[in-house]
């Protein structure tokens, strides 16, 4: 051949390799968490570790409106969410807005006098294409940019936590809440990743649920019959034929879980966590003291976690239901509320497990806790911004944590540079070392074709057949191919690490012991919180009481509208209102106003039997009970005490509490 020619072929063999080396590349990189429940089995398992180092604040970002919208993380580490507001936000890993785009006015809901705009949870696709459903009743599709691709339209109804999954083939499940007077048009879709219908499985009550996706292409939804509260587990063939319909006393509102083996894992509100065989039969199911809403997660230590409206949150063997352990978050805490439901709906968010077996979950009132499997707590993390949290948590690939609150604050926490560990350092050291085995063997191809290129060009230089000119040319196409593969690696595959943190000292790590079938433990040191601002009842017993007074308001009278500026969340700690909505005509004229407060027996060695009256004084000096409550503490546990009063706008007053005895007893 030629000089020329050589020239020609080598010049190929360059770019060809250049192509191929990028794509290879930039291919490598999986999204650390694209779903709702990380995955389209929802088992909510992460493939990173967390670290069981306490985390704090790195970043947060205050929205317009709350955040119930759980986020997802993209391969390139951006975090998308939703918010009340109507926007759909975009955030780089160091906090700052890469993009956000207006889809929805939020929509008002008179029933709970607050309006919605996003409730669910992102999903992106392998190509990048995130998809959102909203109140405009569409589900959007949008490019990685922000702009968007195409929409379908989706009824949207605030009681109906329906979003979008992916299968394996890109095709998007999601399900419509129900029509009023269009019954027909209630069910789940089946959606091309061209934005055309590919399948729809009808059922009018409507889809209240995300749906969930097993190995073999069965999609299992959830409905809720408005008329008598009941509900139903639905499983549909790929192609959208019916399987099995299980039965249930009330609705979903949370996704279902499927297990290694197929089982099927859901909560409903009637209290219930049910494992569902891959034949639509009853395997087992476990009572817990309340609703659930959150999602269950599937550890590969063959349990299942999930927490209840109930407060607590429980480990349950996969194959038997029993309940291996508890973990209970209401005694001691200063409770806030959801939804106009006061002491009810104590955990709704769902619990990642990360790799090394740890637990993130968080509670309505304002704290984030970490378990590891046993039950045992690491940290916790309250809410600086006094709000509780709908938005379950999400992943990162270095471990840091991301979710939303109520009061309309995103935020992500994890280790600080000054706080982490040797332990913790060596971890995310191998972790960034970790790369996928294909990006190794890239790398030594690259490797082993830069010498047969660079040694060829040489011999044939050597023998006279290429030019001083042409060698060097060959080799400077080399080098610069060497420096586009080192550029991709450094900027798109390497994780980074340069995260926004404040200049403050980190404090150690404060380990907090539990007990593994806690019931509700609370802190022993006299310096806590919680003896700061509690008052002792009794010389007799170390009982203990912390009055929270007002942790809620809501419209109750016939003027609830849309035109005015009204509190539904205060914050009587802090004497300040943190969540506002707009209300009409500006003439209510009566306030649901509600009262909480927590007796703890903070004695190590005695029980003690509780009665007191639960009050509501009026702004006109007149006392009202509201309701008599008796109840026995076992020693070092208590409860959370709340009641309701519907007080006239212009005679708000306080709640409190009176003629409270104490006494010793042997239960």
């Amino acid at each position: 051949m030629t000089q020329k020619t050589w020239l020609y072929v080598i010049s190929v063999l360059i770019v060809v390799w250049t192509f191929s080396a990028s794509s290879t590349l930039a291919q490598t990189a999986d999204p650390p968490w694209p779903l709702f429940g990380h995955d389209a089995k929802h088992t909510n398992s992460s493939p990173y570790e967390i670290g069981k180092g306490k985390k704090e604040l790195l970043w947060s970002y205050k929205a317009e409106s709350a955040i119930e919208s759980s986020p997802v993380i993209g391969a390139d580490g951006t975090i998308y969410v939703g918010s009340h507001d109507g926007f759909f936000y975009a955030f780089n890993k160091d906090g700052s807005v890469k993009w956000k785009v207006k889809l929805t006015e939020p929509s008002y809901d008179a029933r709970w006098n607050t309006s919605k705009a996003i409730m669910a949870s992102p999903a992106i696709a392998k190509d990048g294409t995130i998809y959102i459903n909203t109140a405009s009743d569409y589900l959007h599709a949008l490019n990685p940019d922000g702009t968007e691709k195409w929409r379908f339209p989706i009824n949207w109804d605030n009681d109906f936590w329906n979003g979008p999954n992916i299968g394996p083939d890109g095709t998007i499940y999601i399900g419509t809440a129900r029509f009023e007077g269009k019954s027909g048009e209630s069910g789940l879709y089946a959606i091309n990743p061209d934005g055309t219908k590919k399948w729809f499985s009808p059922e009018p009550s409507g889809i209240s649920i995300v749906p969930s996706i097993a190995d073999d292409g069965t999609v299992i939804s959830g409905a809720a019959n408005p008329t008598d509260n009941k509900g139903k587990i639905i499983a549909l063939t790929s192609d959208g034929k019916k399987k099995w319909e299980f039965m249930l006393e009330q609705w979903l509102e949370g996704p279902a879980a499927i297990g290694p083996d197929n089982t099927i894992f859901t909560g409903s509100k009637e209290g219930y966590v049910y494992a569902i065989n891959s034949d639509g039969t009853e395997k087992w199911r476990f009572k817990t003291g309340s609703g659930i809403s959150a999602m269950p997660t599937i550890g590969s230590d063959g349990n299942i976690y999930i927490g209840s409206w109930d407060g607590n949150f429980y480990a349950l063997d996969q194959k038997t239901g029993k309940e291996k352990w508890h973990f209970d978050v209401k005694v001691g805490k200063d409770p806030k509320l959801f939804e106009g439901y006061p002491g009810k709906e104590t955990i709704i968010t769902s619990a990642p497990l990360s790799k090394d077996g740890i637990l993130i979950f968080a509670d309505v009132f304002d704290t984030l806790y970490a378990l590891d499997t046993t039950g045992k707590e690491l940290w916790r993390w309250k809410n600086v911004n006094g709000a509780g949290f709908a938005s379950s948590p999400a992943v990162a690939q270095d471990g840091t944590i991301y979710l939303g609150d109520e009061g309309g604050y995103f935020y992500a926490l994890g280790e600080k540079k000054e706080a982490k560990s040797q332990t913790d350092a060596s971890v995310e050291q191998q972790d960034k070392n970790a790369k996928p085995s294909s990006i190794i063997i890239l790398s030594l191809a690259v490797i082993v074709l830069a010498l047969v290129s660079v040694v060829a060009a040489y011999a044939f230089y050597r023998k006279n057949r290429l030019s001083k000119k042409t060698l060097l040319t060959i080799l400077f196409g080399v080098l610069a191919v060497a420096l586009v593969c080192g550029a991709i690696v450094v900027f798109f595959i390497l994780p980074k690490k340069d995260l926004k943190t404040d200049d403050s000292q980190s404090t150690p790590t404060e380990k907090v012991e539990t007990s593994q079938t806690q019931k509700t433990e609370t802190a022993k040191d006299d310096d806590s919180d919680f003896i700061k601002n509690a008052t002792r009842v009794s010389d007799s017993v170390d009982v203990r009481i912390r009055e929270f007074g007002e942790t809620g308001r809501s419209c109750a009278g016939k003027g609830c509208g849309s035109l005015k500026d009204t509190c539904v969340r205060w914050n009587k700690t802090k004497d300040q209102c943190y969540e506002m909505v707009k209300t009409s005509p500006a003439t209510s004229d009566k306030y649901k106003i509600y009262c909480n407060m927590v007796v703890v027996n903070q004695d190590k060695a005695k029980a003690a039997a509780v009665s007191l009256n639960l009050n509501y004084t009026t702004a006109d000096g007149i006392k009202h009970l509201v309701k008599k409550e008796s109840l026995t503490l076992k020693p070092q546990t208590g409860d959370s005490l709340g009641w309701v009063y519907d007080a006239a706008a212009d005679n708000i007053g306080t709640c409190g509490y009176s003629d409270i005895s104490v006494t010793e007893t042997n239960n």
